[in-house]
């Protein structure tokens, strides 16, 4: 036998010699067979391969904002614990739902993730949907915005020209997370745009075709940019194309289309950039329409600037004219001139061609259009200043559509009143048509039995719906929804049912 050999069985044990007596042979042998059985038993048996990866959990509803905490088991074929392998978690949709080594799931926006574990090529998932509460909403012409309870901003309804601030132009019949790269404490959604506040800074995206989003450019948005100047802003208003803020200090400052003279510069050429009202007034409430624009002042005197042909400034005095896009003159005042009107006011909103202002006593009055009974006074007739909304409810809030309007009482309860042809009232209407078309020259119960906190009336031309958050934080909206302005999923039919918004959790 060779050197070579020998080494290699070291372990086995030697045979006994022919010469050995027979008692030494007889335990040789035995020994040999204990050792023969050993040496032929397999190797201790290395941990098996991993077969089987399962998660705590297969699905879970969240809140958006909560985290979820959950264990992994990893087993071989025969179902042993293997506690020593790596294990690599990650999310297919991480802007709605993230996850960390650490074994957490955090629920960061509306939406539907999938969690995925996986170790040596063997995976398990779990499902993660994630819901949204709202603290604040706002309605556009064809698009609605809202900031959620985890202060989220979302948006729905048409996304052409970026209007939903999710970085494309493509429409959603649900809430979209808007790009945002602050956190938003207000916004307002106008015609085709949308402007919002974080801390003292505005930001607008969307349409900018006049240059309503107030970056001194010229091109549409398809998410949130800093409107330029540097100014502190404490609250922004949009209108149709044009739009308005309140400066920490009290300043009025507008930007956009001023056709009608509704930047309220005065004699001062535009400038595509924010821009300060004339005058020099402080002010602690503005709206912007679609050609014109009001504030109310420190002392409760309300004013208003731009085209006045429908007497939206709330005065027959607007002595200036100025052309139009497709030719003519209007009667207008590019400066703030005061409405007509001993009241004061604590707020004032803009619809299209109509303004509203809520009377230190909660009592509404309107001025401006009034062709399809937006003023609330119980007629269509026209008159050059403001006239007292009918039904005596005292309003802590207003809010002023393309062609209606509507109060909220301290209880809650919403009421409407003009345009109901796509069911922006919310109610059946119980006054005679306007223009062939249903209305309601008073104020109605909207969205009954209801009760809400914040109610915004869509503004911008063809705007015709409404919504509002009830104090729970549950988001409706009624009316027109041909492109899902809505949020309900579908962008089919209109009426006046409340729709809950989707991706909420069941009231």
């Amino acid at each position: 036998m060779s050197r070579a050999s020998t080494s290699r069985r070291r372990s086995s044990p030697r045979p006994c010699s022919s010469s050995a007596t027979p008692g030494l042979l007889a335990l040789a042998l035995l020994s040999f067979v204990v050792a023969c059985d050993e040496a032929a038993a397999p190797p201790e048996e290395e941990p098996g391969a991993v077969a089987r990866v399962r998660l705590s959990v297969d699905s879970a509803v969240l809140m958006e904002g909560e985290t979820l905490h959950f264990s992994i088991e990893v087993t071989d074929s025969t179902g042993a614990a293997l506690t020593d392998r790596d294990v690599l978690l990650y999310s297919m949709n991480p802007k709605v739902a993230s996850v960390t080594q650490a074994r957490v799931v955090e629920a960061r926006s509306r939406g539907r993730a999938l969690i995925v574990a996986r170790s040596e090529g063997v995976r398990d998932t779990a499902r993660v949907d994630v819901r949204i509460l709202f603290r604040t909403i706002s309605a556009g012409a064809a698009h609605t915005c809202g900031i959620s309870a985890a202060r989220r901003t979302y948006c729905w309804g048409e996304g052409s020209m970026g209007r939903l601030g999710a970085g494309n132009d493509r429409s959603s019949t649900v809430p979209m997370l808007v790009d945002a790269p602050r956190v938003l404490s207000s916004l307002s959604a106008g015609g085709e745009s949308t402007c919002g506040v974080n801390g003292s800074a505005a930001y607008c995206w969307g349409s900018n075709n006049a240059r309503q989003l107030g970056t001194g450019g010229k091109y549409d948005s398809w998410v949130p940019v800093p409107v330029t100047g540097g100014h502190r802003f404490r609250t922004v208003e949009l209108g149709t194309v044009h739009a308005c803020g309140i400066t920490i200090a009290g300043t009025a400052m507008c930007w956009g289309s001023d056709w009608g003279g509704q930047v309220g510069n005065g004699p001062r050429p535009r400038t595509f950039e924010p821009d300060t009202v004339a005058g020099g007034l402080a002010f602690v409430s503005i709206a912007a329409g679609w050609s014109f624009s009001c504030g109310v002042t420190i002392d409760g005197t309300p004013y208003c600037w731009g085209y006045n042909e429908l007497h939206q400034l709330g005065t027959a005095s607007a002595d200036e004219n100025c052309r139009t896009r497709v030719g003519g003159d209007r009667p207008c005042s590019t400066d703030p001139i005061a409405v007509s009107t001993g009241e004061h006011f604590t707020s004032v909103v803009a619809g299209g061609l109509h303004a509203c202002g809520l009377a230190t006593d909660g009592r509404a009055y309107c001025w401006g259009d009034n062709a399809w009974g937006q003023r609330g006074d119980g007629t269509t007739d026209r008159a050059p200043a403001p006239t007292a909304v009918l039904g005596g409810q005292p309003f802590v809030g207003l809010t002023a559509g393309e062609r209606h309007t509507c109060g909220l009482t301290a209880e809650g309860h919403a009421y409407c009143w003009g345009d109901n042809s796509r069911g922006a009232l919310g109610a059946t209407h119980t006054a005679p048509d306007c223009g062939g078309a249903p209305c309601s020259l008073i104020p109605v119960r909207a969205a009954a039995p209801l009760v809400f906190d914040v109610l915004s009336a869509s503004t911008g031309r063809e705007g015709s719906h409404t919504c509002g958050v009830t104090p729970t934080g549950h988001a409706y909206c009624w009316g027109r929804n041909d492109v899902g302005q809505l949020g309900a999923g579908v962008s089919s039919g209109a009426g006046i049912q409340p729709r809950l918004v989707w991706g909420q959790p069941e009231p």
